[in-house]
């Protein structure tokens, strides 16, 4: 495949010569050529090169527009080169799009497809505070590049299990702010997404990372309330007025599983009455989609005591409030008591009343069984075995 780069001057009619004419650029590739394009360079009939394809003269403004004219021709050929790496057909007429238009075109390495990814992929698709999650990892990994590879970017196809095993090991060991396992293996598994998203567009063939195994930190157990804490928090008469609202608020995130987000988002447009059950419909924060949970008796008690309309409390002040109220009603464990202890506090409520798991998984808002299981497999094992010792079975 041949490229041809080359500049003509468009002369006016009734020129003199000291009128100036504008350069034009054409790009042929294999014989097939593009329809000319400005370089919004003008110079005299008698000071362009046809032959050497430059300005002549040695003042630093003919010195500027030559190097101009250069930086087509280098930015056309960077082009070029970038599409046939890519295997793309190159046409004159793609080329010019590409350089005319500002066709978006992105180089084939990791930082400039994860920026790609998170543009096209995650903007208006993910709450605010998931895109600052994959900038601030986006940071880590230049962070890595730059300083521990010294280069300002890697390739695309020089993503390797090899790669992303040193990637971790800077995480965990070497990094000013160290991960952990899991944080790590979180960090890992953006970069794959970003590789699947250059297969898709089709820049690489196969994601070649997906064959590295995945390492996370030992499991901590889950926190949440037992149903005897829960009705202690609720009983206890002692709390002040401010205190006494923190305490509603949280009890019915136990009811509905609602995260902090979610619960100072409600109001009364968010109760649907379907098959004559009352239903909060929301937009779960995490993944944006739908989410339908029934209103159980406890909370719509809760929640008409405000009219849907919950006090806006920081989720700080909450936390700390909710701790306080929980050491006031002497439970043991107040320490580990957040906003959400609250949403774990509901999933395991559900499970031990005898609601299956895939109906707790959908009001919990996962977007995969999978993922309620991982979180509560423990406690299925307690209740397993609670419910075989209450029939007597072992």
């Amino acid at each position: 495949m041949k490229i041809g780069i080359r500049f003509k001057m468009r002369q006016k009619r009734g020129a003199n010569a000291q009128t100036l004419h504008y350069l034009y650029c054409t790009i042929r590739v294999d014989g097939v050529q593009c329809s000319p394009f400005t370089t919004s360079i003008a110079t005299t009939k008698s000071s362009w090169d046809s032959k050497r394809q430059l300005i002549k003269g040695y003042d630093e403004k003919v010195r500027l527009q030559n190097e101009q004219l250069n930086q087509i021709r280098d930015d056309i050929m960077g082009l070029y080169n970038d599409c046939r790496k890519q295997g793309k057909h190159v046409t004159p007429d793609k080329l010019k799009s590409l350089y005319v238009d500002k066709e978006q075109f992105t180089p084939q390495t990791l930082l400039a497809y994860y920026t790609k990814y998170v543009e096209q992929e995650k903007m208006g698709r993910c709450r605010s505070s998931t895109i600052t999650i994959w900038k601030t990892r986006y940071n880590k990994v230049k962070e890595y590049i730059t300083q521990e590879l010294k280069v300002k970017d890697i390739g695309l196809s020089e993503i390797t299990p090899k790669f992303l095993t040193r990637l971790r090991n800077y995480l965990t060991t070497k990094a000013k702010r160290k991960y952990s396992q899991t944080s790590a293996t979180y960090m890992i598994q953006t970069i794959r997404a970003v590789l699947d998203y250059a297969v898709i567009e089709e820049v690489l063939p196969y994601n070649p990372t997906s064959s590295l195994k995945l390492i996370y930190s030992p499991k901590k157990p889950m926190k949440y309330l037992s149903e005897h804490e829960v009705q202690a928090l609720s009983n206890y008469q002692g709390y002040k007025k401010g205190v006494k609202v923190v305490v509603d608020m949280f009890l019915i995130q136990c009811y509905t599983g609602m995260a902090y987000n979610e619960l100072i988002a409600l109001n009364k447009s968010n109760i649907v009455n379907n098959g004559g059950i009352d239903m909060i419909v929301i937009y779960r924060g995490k993944t944006l989609e739908i989410c339908k949970i029934p209103l159980l008796a406890p909370a719509k008690v809760l929640l008409e005591k405000y009219n849907y309309k919950l006090p806006k409390v920081r989720n700080d002040r909450m936390n700390k409030l909710i701790k306080k109220a929980a050491k006031q009603a002497e439970l043991e464990r107040w320490s580990i008591i957040t906003t959400h202890v609250g949403r774990k506090t509901c999933g395991c409520y559900l499970l031990n009343a005898g609601v299956r798991m895939e109906v707790v998984s959908a009001i919990l808002g996962h977007k995969s069984i999978k993922t309620t299981e991982r979180y509560y497999v423990e406690l299925l094992t307690s209740s397993v075995s609670n419910e075989l010792k209450r029939t007597g079975l072992i």
